[in-house]
């Protein structure tokens, strides 16, 4: 009997984590030691898989990458709010700590200082995404 293979295309959602199988399209497909494959995706990569079905699951016969995983977000809300209140509450021990020192330094002196660290989390946050 001939085997049945179809193709499956789509981004790869992860990889296993022996890297013997990837998740296309919400299901697992499997590397089969009948046709290793080449150079494994990574999640995000666009991939072409022509399968064959068994009984104990769906087999990679052949895997072609056809697309670069998209470029990762700069900054989600989340990431946004974790280093405001990082900014914030480093401002806020240092001027705290400052003074203790000097009598000259007020509560006011927190959110300038907030805004410059601020800045430059943001900053770093884009060099890393770069």
């Amino acid at each position: 009997m001939a085997k049945q293979l179809e193709t499956i295309s789509g981004t790869v959602e992860q990889v296993n984590a022996k890297g013997t199988g990837i998740k296309v399209a919400g299901e697992w497909l499997n590397v089969s030691n009948y046709h290793p494959v080449a150079e494994m995706p990574t999640p995000g990569e666009l991939v072409e898989c022509t399968i064959e079905r068994s009984d104990r699951g769906a087999w990679i016969n052949s895997l072609r990458i056809i697309g670069a995983a998209p470029a990762p977000v700069l900054s989600t809300t989340r990431d946004t709010e974790i280093r405001r209140q990082v900014a914030i509450k480093t401002a806020a021990q240092l001027v705290g700590a400052f003074a203790q020192m000097h009598e000259e330094v007020r509560v006011e002196h927190v959110f300038p200082l907030a805004d410059k660290i601020l800045a430059w989390l943001e900053q770093q946050a884009g060099d890393a995404t770069a």
